[in-house]
């Protein structure tokens, strides 16, 4: 089996690292620079193009270029017919989105989104104990992380992250916590938004948001995100008639996690899980699940480029009301 990782960035070159111990792997980079340095790193072979690599005939495709890129990158992919895997998020705009999808309904194999945090841990464990704790009523799903250590020794202005532009703001960057929500509660609309830029990073985006869903389990999730934690935190609550799950993560490499359950009547909580967590866990659990369709099974963990499409304009409505920028306006005002 071969599968062909586009983009040499922080990324792909984690998602070639995994695959290699498994799958015979290579990667496509059109920076020389890059693609030197990783080839020398990695072992691997390499290619300065996606039509270099056509002879190759790769088995599956994985797009691991920034954001804005995504829509150019896979419309060079039509001479490759194995199921394909998008990073989060599907694309930076909504037009972006609508391209992408035409170009995916048509291809003879299912495409994909990266969503790796169905794996992780903390979402999995809620997921396979929501039945312990009843009639699910509410949620609250938190991340924060500073985005100036998001990338060590690379200035975060110049990173995707920091720009409207390449599809940044903490918003679309963190997804996922929409994503596990709507895995775990059923598919999410939206009820009010928040976003505001409130710290002095120098960035065009959203650096805070909060937004309140309604789910077609009947149940309510408040997911707060920002970029403002010098030390990174994650995990999520759940509510329910017979009990409360609450996942709660601190920093990384390792991340520290406890995940425990609380049962009505009882004050003391059974602790589900408690220990250090690699992140790189859930990254080949969730490759896994993606080399298991290439080889011709079927998976109820990946994330559908339908569901990934619903899930980015759910972000582009709330984007489009403009809450950035009337944000933004009244920051830089406040300082005048």
């Amino acid at each position: 089996m071969k599968v062909l990782v586009i983009g040499a960035g922080s990324i792909g070159s984690r998602h070639a690292e995994i695959l290699k111990n498994s799958v015979e792997t290579a990667v496509v980079e059109p920076r020389d620079d890059l693609r030197h340095k990783f080839e020398t790193s990695s072992g691997l072979k390499t290619f300065s193009s996606v039509a270099e690599a056509r002879n190759w005939l790769p088995d599956g495709v994985i797009v691991a270029v920034p954001t804005d890129k995504h829509e150019a990158v896979i419309r060079e992919l039509a001479c490759f017919h194995g199921p394909l895997m998008i990073e989060k998020p599907l694309a930076a705009t909504r037009t972006s989105v609508s391209n992408i999808m035409k170009i995916v309904q048509n291809r003879p194999t299912p495409t994909f989104v990266m969503a790796n945090m169905r794996c992780h841990i903390g979402p999995r464990m809620l997921k396979e104990n929501i039945g312990k704790i009843g009639k699910v009523f509410s949620a609250y799903s938190n991340f924060g992380s500073y985005l100036p250590d998001m990338r060590l020794g690379i200035d975060y202005r110049s990173i995707y992250a920091s720009s409207r532009e390449k599809g940044g703001g903490v918003l679309l960057d963190c997804i996922h916590e929409f994503d596990y929500l709507n895995w775990i509660l059923g598919a999410s609309t939206l009820r009010v938004a928040a976003l505001s830029r409130i710290s002095d990073l120098k960035i065009d985006v959203e650096d805070h948001a909060t937004v309140v869903l309604s789910h077609v389990s009947g149940a309510i999730s408040t997911v707060e995100l920002d970029y403002l934690q010098r030390v990174k935190l994650r995990g999520c609550r759940l509510s329910g008639h017979e009990g409360t799950l609450i996942w709660q993560s601190l920093g990384k490499k390792p991340e520290n996690i406890k995940i425990t359950l609380l049962k009505s009547g009882s004050q003391i909580p059974d602790v589900l899980f408690e220990g250090g967590y690699d992140l790189n866990t859930a990254y080949e659990s969730y490759l896994a699940e993606y080399l298991k369709v290439i080889g011709g099974k079927s998976s109820s963990v990946l994330l559908s480029a339908d569901e990934a499409a619903k899930e980015s304009n759910l972000l582009f409505d709330i984007l489009d009301a403009n809450c950035v920028r009337a944000g933004t306006q009244k920051l830089q005002e406040n300082k005048t």
